[in-house]
């Protein structure tokens, strides 16, 4: 009558579930963690978020009273995506003179935006940046003539 089988007790590691997984729910300490704001899988050794790089293959298209700027994405985001481009840009004014920067303007997040309202045959130079939560990466510019 007295038995010594103790069928409650047969595996103190046992969950249960009689999955296999001994109470651990699959997890052998080298998972990788997914951030709560992204689904992007991010692991104990990534680092921190930066600014984000320039963008690329930047073109600027002149016409006669404005300039049409194109760009690809950086190659890096800085771990954070990217929130806004900016652009700015500045006439040349003499063979050795240049007027003030525009200040920085919103593209929003598309990889283009017009420049409009400028004055005929004349130089300007611009540049275009991307920003993030951390802040605004460098810049990359080029010289444009817009048309007489």
């Amino acid at each position: 009558l007295g038995s010594d089988s103790n069928d409650d007790d047969d595996d103190e590691n046992n969950d249960g579930n009689n999955d296999g997984n001994d109470g651990n729910n699959g997890n052998n300490g080298n998972d990788r963690i997914v951030d709560d704001d992204s689904t992007k899988p991010r692991t104990p050794n990534d680092s921190p978020p930066t600014v984000p790089g320039s963008p690329s293959n930047f073109t600027a298209t002149p016409g006669r009273i404005a300039i049409k700027l194109l760009w690809d994405a950086p190659e890096s985001d800085g771990n954070s995506p990217i929130t806004e481009y900016q652009y700015q840009y500045r006439r040349k004014r003499t063979a050795i003179s240049w007027t003030e920067w525009s200040g920085w303007a919103s593209a929003g997040t598309s990889e283009f935006t017009w420049i409009t309202g400028l004055t005929p045959n004349r130089r300007y130079e611009v540049q275009i940046r991307a920003v993030n939560d951390v802040g605004a990466g460098s810049s990359t510019g080029t010289t444009v003539d817009t048309r007489p």
